[in-house]
């Protein structure tokens, strides 16, 4: 074989192996979840799944991308990572761990709208509004490092806390 020939081959092979999908690109589809028997297994890019990494499975997106996926039903969003391949169900367009879905609200396969704002594992487009999931991540954090709540009815005020007299001290 002609030597020129493979190596044309070979960077046509590798420039469509790792093309870029612009960022901003949107689609919409439907995206289910991973079955349970998954979790724990290897991914297609090696990783092992964890039902608590905030993952997706795509057919064609390159390992690494990160996508913002916007649940249709209810408008919530969540920012996740590519790692592995499918869903191979026609019609679906992402598989995603129990995290994404539980952060979106996903209960069976739902409708979303999908668009890709980063890759290799780095976000580079975000949204102005980024209030909305804003109260449930400051509640998730005050609920899971301070502990429960103290109501402030139940806190006495006592005696001698406050403000100081400042009394003038005699020369001698």
């Amino acid at each position: 074989m002609n030597p020129k020939i493979t190596i044309l081959f070979f960077l046509f092979i590798y420039n469509f192996s790792v093309a870029q999908v612009p960022l901003g690109k949107e689609y919409t589809g439907k995206a289910s979840f991973y079955a349970q028997k998954f979790y724990g297994r290897k991914t297609a890019s090696g990783e092992i799944l964890n039902r608590i990494d905030l993952t997706v499975a795509h057919l064609t997106l390159p390992f690494g991308t990160m996508v913002e996926i916007e649940n249709l039903s209810n408008h919530k969003w969540v920012v996740a990572r590519v790692n592995d391949r499918g869903p191979y169900v026609g019609g679906v367009l992402l598989d995603l761990t129990d995290a994404v879905r539980k952060k979106i609200g996903i209960t069976g396969t739902v409708p979303i709208k999908m668009m890709v704002v980063g890759d290799a594992g780095k976000v580079y487009l975000g949204r102005v509004d980024v209030t909305q999931n804003t109260n449930e991540i400051i509640k998730d954090i005050t609920q899971d490092s301070l502990g429960p709540k103290i109501p402030m009815k139940n806190l006495k005020k006592k005696k001698g806390y406050g403000r100081k007299k400042h009394h003038k001290s005699k020369k001698r």
